[in-house]
């Protein structure tokens, strides 16, 4: 259930941000998503981390999503509304 929450949450992110958010995949809680270049990775990477959400870079223009499996359907929220101001804030720069 919690990572059909996650995902759910990736595609609702992917249908406010089309043009920002490409693939998405995910199996259990392990999820990902691609942007446009690595360069928006990292400013993407870099805005989560200000609003207290670590999530992992890679170099091929993924973000990947890792929590722990212990973690609540509050807390799958909160991460994915931060997700969604730390990508809000680089759509003007994009």
């Amino acid at each position: 259930r919690s990572g059909r929450l996650m995902l759910d949450g990736l595609y609702g992110l992917r249908e406010k941000y089309p043009d920002l958010i490409g693939p998405i995949r995910g199996m259990g809680l392990l999820c990902a998503f691609e942007l446009d270049s690595d360069e928006l990775v990292g400013r993407v990477t870099d805005a989560a981390l200000e609003r207290g959400l670590l999530v992992t870079p890679t170099r091929n223009r993924v973000i990947r999503l890792i929590p722990p499996l212990i973690v609540s359907g509050s807390e799958i929220s909160r991460g994915l509304g931060l997700l969604g101001s730390a990508l809000a804030s680089v759509v003007p720069r994009h």
